[in-house]
């Protein structure tokens, strides 16, 4: 009579069981949601990729007991056919009442969230075909509930009733947070004390990626390091430059300069010059000067741009406003131009500054300037 080995499995065993097992057996609390792991683990207690497997040798119709068997795992990608994935080591095991249990190891790279199945190949004493041994139908290796918040591309969400953090690890020792830090909540929590405390990496999209409606999508409570390119979206920004920074083009001319107005007091139109620093890269948006006319002619002011290499390039005028005043008709206000030549600027090969030109100020035909703003847009730090 021919003899059949059979096995019956019990749905005791998978890899992410073994990790909610050590969770509670290290005090942690054990939630499908809201998964915390923080100052129990440390490289010496790893728990490494090992997994429990239980089964049932049944000879015969009745439990194999006290014979030695052995128990080839290899793990698979399919229920029949497929791809073998990953083996484990044979091992030998001693059945009491046809029960056994053995340590199974595929090692890291074998469980990505994509269904894997458990082939056996079992060989006891008894066994006439013990030499080549009996492989027995592949059983699906099925993740326990809890462990589903740990698969590749799981969904991890804080508990609705109460708040907190979703997801927190801790690495090396524990050390005292500052009380402003410890109390915060967040969607992913990394902490450590010697090395870092989170990590985000890609090849081709974003390591990692902050959003917020309301607060910081990325906030650093100290320094900051970026080992490449730091940019971000375009904001605009100012710089003015006060009547203080002028300098008569051809002196002497008679002049007023109170920080906060200048005057023309000569008896022609004469000109004055200001340097201006813009950041590198910035584009200029617009330019704009401010002054009170009352005059018959028109102030003017330009911002210019000279090459520092180059000296057979001439200078360029990027932008220019002119006054608007007339005699009897005082005018204060600013004058602005938004259509800037060469708008980026380039401190490697440019140099920026700014010229003025002022009618003479007199009681019946004021003309005082008040000062220049520029407006420009920045992508990276300067």
């Amino acid at each position: 009579m021919k003899h059949k080995l059979i096995t019956l499995v019990f749905p005791l065993v998978g890899l992410l069981t073994i990790l909610v097992i050590a969770s509670l057996t290290l005090g942690q609390p054990s939630r499908a949601q809201g998964i915390s792991v923080r100052g129990q683990l440390s490289p010496q207690a790893n728990v490494g990729t090992a997994f429990t497997y239980q089964g049932r040798i049944i000879f015969n119709g009745a439990p194999v007991n006290n014979e030695i068997c052995s128990v080839q795992p290899t793990l698979w990608d399919a229920q029949t056919g497929g791809t073998q994935l990953a083996s484990s080591s044979q091992t030998i095991v001693n059945p009491s009442n046809g029960f056994f249990k053995m340590d199974i190891d595929f090692g890291s790279n074998a469980f990505t969230g994509a269904e894997r199945w458990l082939q056996l190949k079992v060989a006891c004493v008894s066994d006439p075909n013990a030499a080549q041994g009996t492989v027995l139908p592949r059983i699906r290796l099925a993740p326990t509930p809890y462990a589903l918040s740990l698969v590749p591309g799981a969904y991890v969400q804080d508990d609705s009733a109460s708040p907190g953090t979703a997801f927190s690890a801790t690495s090396g020792q524990t050390w005292n947070l500052p009380l402003f830090i410890a109390t915060k909540i967040a969607g992913i929590w990394g902490d450590s004390r010697f090395n870092d405390g989170v990590i985000g990496t890609s090849q081709q999209g974003n390591g990692v990626y902050g959003y917020s409606e309301t607060g910081k999508a990325v906030y650093a409570d100290g320094d900051a390091h970026v080992d490449g390119n730091l940019t971000w979206k375009a904001k605009t920004s100012h710089v003015s430059v006060s009547p203080a920074a002028f300098i008569p083009n051809r002196p002497p001319i008679t002049h007023l300069n109170l920080g906060y107005t200048l005057k023309n007091g000569s008896g022609s139109s004469a000109w004055w010059s200001a340097p201006v620093q813009l950041p590198h890269g910035a584009v200029v948006t617009s330019f704009e000067a401010c002054w009170q006319d009352g005059n018959t002619d028109d102030a003017r002011a330009s911002l210019v741009r000279r090459p520092l290499t180059d000296l057979n390039e001439s200078l360029a005028n990027l932008a220019s406003v002119n006054s608007h005043g007339y005699p009897n008709t005082v005018i204060s206000g600013c004058d602005s131009n938004t259509s800037i030549l060469t708008a980026v600027i380039d401190n490697d090969n440019y140099a920026y500054y700014i010229d003025v030109s002022l009618p003479p100020h007199t009681a019946n035909e004021p003309m005082e300037f008040y000062g220049v703003s520029i407006d420009y847009q920045i992508t990276e730090p300067y």
